[in-house]
């Protein structure tokens, strides 16, 4: 036969009008205790788990919103170039095949007749010896106020081409700002400096596209092929 035995029987002896015989509430006083750590057992994995999950989403989105800015982000020191120093430098070797020296040497030459008003005035050094002309120049700067230009300032510079058989090597760098102190334009590049100014960034922008205009202009002169000689009847 099946013995019953009420609810009561589960609680602790001093809790029941009755007493419980010992063995029948030990195996099920031990029972429960042993289900009551497994539950707790199991929430606290449940809990760790879950924080868990949630530090790795909030880690993945602090990454992802670090990344969008720094793409987002477009500081001073990457609108011009470098050189190993630290100089605003642009520098480079064009290919010519099949010019000598001298005749690289004049058509640099004509290339800055054409380019600037008074080439004469620009120019330092003529060398058809050693093949190199040297100049200085400078780059007028503007702010725009309600559409309009207005002039602020401008940025010396100096340049040398160096001419050789089949090549010829541009060096345009010493860029300083014309001021009431003249002073390096390097400093334009320190976005936290004393010398910050929200502006500096267009300016940067504007010397860039001077400059990249000269040397394509420059490079297509000095790189075209000669003029086919006239036949001697």
């Amino acid at each position: 036969m099946i013995s019953v035995c009420p609810l009561s029987c589960w609680l602790p002896s001093n809790q029941t009008e009755g007493k419980a015989s010992e063995p029948f509430f030990s195996y099920y006083d031990a029972n429960i205790r042993m289900l009551r750590v497994k539950i707790l057992c199991n929430l606290d994995a449940s809990m760790k788990i879950k924080t868990m999950k949630k530090s790795i989403f909030i880690l993945v989105a602090v990454l992802l919103a670090a990344y969008g800015n720094s793409q987002d982000t477009i500081t001073t020191d990457n609108i011009v170039p470098l050189d190993a120093e630290g100089n605003i430098t642009w520098q480079d070797v064009v290919r010519v095949p099949d010019q000598e020296q001298l005749d690289l040497y004049y058509k640099g030459i004509e290339w800055l007749n054409t380019y600037f008003p008074n080439a004469a005035r620009v120019t330092r050094r003529r060398s058809p010896e050693s093949g190199i002309i040297e100049g200085a120049h400078s780059i007028r700067l503007f702010d725009v106020h309600d559409e309009v230009r207005v002039p602020s300032g401008a940025v010396n510079y100096t340049f040398k081409l160096e001419f050789r058989e089949g090549r010829f090597r541009y060096t345009i760098t010493d860029f300083n700002v014309r001021a009431a102190s003249r002073f390096p334009m390097e400093r334009w590049l320190d976005d936290t400096g004393p010398f910050y100014n929200p502006a500096n960034k267009a300016y940067l922008e504007q010397v860039r596209y001077e400059i990249e205009k000269m040397i394509e202009s420059m490079t297509q002169y000095i790189t075209r092929p000669p003029a086919p000689e006239e036949e001697d009847w």
